[in-house]
């Protein structure tokens, strides 16, 4: 039979166990991985007394108990049959390990950046996660809490100073043993965004490479291309980029030709048009800003 790490919701004698060689008894659990829900339960060896006792006693300290059952409901039978149940001492938790920096973004407060955190859990039976900070020197800890089975968790400090960061987790026993620490520099003021435009040399024509640094981790960014006649008309052109997870991207810009930049052909007797570019990437998470520019350029 499997063991079963249960909470114990309720437990009391069954009004009829006419169905089963004992007597049964009722006892709700809910185990870790939802095997139980309102399930009938027998002592296979006519223990029913020593099973609610365990099952009470668990209920009244709000403490786990171990239960060796056969598979819930096995066969569509209603009962499920219990060879062994006993109380489970909580203990705090085991410690997470690997903690580390997954990234610093803006927060809402000029002043303040967002730090999302990675661990490994190695725990299951914890009720959360406690994030702990101290600034650095002299700073009084500090600490945002995390739900169960996390991996992940943001928090929000000042920046322009360096911090001390770790991971416990905890449960009704008490706290883990913390995880491995990091220092982190949270910089007083985001890295502004870069953006730069070359015209290259693309398949007997030119197309213009667009590039952009420091814009959100793995952002979606808008980019705006002003496509510039010089002595004519103009019009806007819309991309679509996505930085990587350093922030980084590279698209290429055509123009509304196939082959490049520069028109198939011109009128005969007129030059190829001088052309300017004003490009201004915008992201959509980070709402960062920058423009450059690039020309004027004439066509060969």
């Amino acid at each position: 039979m499997p063991t079963y790490r249960c909470n114990v919701n309720e437990a009391g004698p069954a009004v009829d166990g006419t169905e089963t060689v004992s007597p049964v008894v009722y006892i709700n659990l809910t185990d870790i991985k939802g095997s139980f829900a309102n399930t009938w339960f027998y002592a296979a060896d006519g223990a029913q007394d020593q099973m609610l006792d365990v099952a009470i006693a668990a209920i009244s300290k709000d403490n786990f108990v171990d239960v060796v059952a056969a598979t819930p409901n096995a066969g569509g039978s209603p009962y499920t049959e219990i060879s062994r149940i006993h109380e489970r001492q909580t203990r705090p938790p085991a410690a997470p390990s690997n903690f580390h920096l997954i990234e610093i973004q803006p927060a809402l407060t000029p002043s303040q950046r967002q730090l999302l955190v990675g661990w490994n859990d190695n725990s299951d039976d914890e009720d959360g996660f406690a994030l702990v900070f101290q600034q650095q020197p002299n700073g009084s800890p500090g600490e945002y809490t995390v739900g169960t089975d996390a991996t992940q968790g943001y928090m929000v400090l000042d920046g322009g100073h360096d911090y001390t960061i770790y991971v416990t987790a905890f449960n009704r026993a008490g706290k883990s043993a913390p995880s491995n620490p990091i220092v982190v520099s949270v910089p007083d003021t985001p890295e502004a965004p870069t953006l730069s435009a070359a015209v290259i040399p693309s398949s007997g024509n030119f197309v213009l490479s667009i590039t952009g640094n420091s814009f959100g981790n793995n952002e979606p960014v808008a980019i705006a291309v002003v496509w510039s006649v010089v002595g004519g008309g103009s019009g806007a052109y819309p991309i679509q980029a996505t930085a990587n997870s350093l922030g980084y991207f590279r698209v290429p810009f055509s123009g509304n030709t196939p082959e490049g930049l520069c028109p198939i052909s011109v009128p005969f007797g007129q030059q190829q048009p001088q052309q300017t570019f004003q490009i201004t990437a915008t992201g959509l998470a980070s709402h960062k800003t920058a423009s450059a520019t690039a020309g004027p350029f004439t066509c060969p």
